[in-house]
């Protein structure tokens, strides 16, 4: 069953390649709207919160997120600092 991003819940499994990475912790907007521009997600190998892009979401199904891109590119995204991200609001 597909699911919407703005329905995800937090701590919903993350998966990259078929491996458990993480956790959502949020889905967040930008501004006013109402659409899902980033997924915040938990990277348990670096132990840090990061702000997955919703262009990266491969699906959502009943297992949790599957993410697109290799487990690499995880790795490479910055740290979420909610100080330095004030013009996004929290959907879910």
């Amino acid at each position: 069953m597909t699911k919407r991003l703005e329905s995800i819940d937090p701590g919903t499994p993350v998966f990259c390649d078929d491996r458990r990475v993480g956790e959502v912790r949020g889905v967040f907007g930008i501004g006013d709207s109402r659409l899902a521009e980033y997924v915040c997600v938990y990277c348990q190998s670096r132990t840090e919160e990061v702000l997955v892009p919703t262009g990266e979401v491969l699906e959502i199904n009943d297992r949790g997120v599957d993410l697109a891109g290799p487990l690499e590119t995880l790795m490479e995204l910055s740290v979420y600092n909610p100080a330095s991200a004030p013009a996004l609001h929290r959907l879910h």
